[in-house]
């Protein structure tokens, strides 16, 4: 079995595409570098929503920090052929290629 893993970087994807490649089907993958995972809050809102921004995005680092460990594309996809690329670039000749050649 055959498996394109299309993902992003935080760790809750990270998680799951470990154990998906831990099944031993031939994986290749496609990631879209994510945003931060602590974002600066957009500058049109109200300073008490800018701090309950950061307090959201800094409680979902420390839970999935606690829950999934420091995972990172480089540890999950070290085994496996990987195409790192921006939002932007995601639907791209390049990707389709990429994708096509993995069959």
């Amino acid at each position: 079995m055959k498996i394109l893993i299309l993902s992003g970087s935080h760790p809750r994807h990270l998680y799951i595409h470990q154990a998906i490649i831990e099944s031993g089907a031939e994986c290749a993958a496609i990631v879209m570098e994510r945003e931060g995972l602590i974002p600066d809050a957009p500058d049109e809102v109200a300073d008490k929503d800018k701090d309950n921004f950061q307090l959201h995005f800094e409680e979902r680092n420390r839970v999935e920090r606690e829950v999934y460990g420091d995972l990172t594309v480089d540890s999950v996809f070290s085994n496996i052929p990987v195409l790192e690329c921006e939002s932007g670039e995601l639907n791209s000749k390049d990707t389709a290629d990429y994708a096509m050649e993995f069959n």
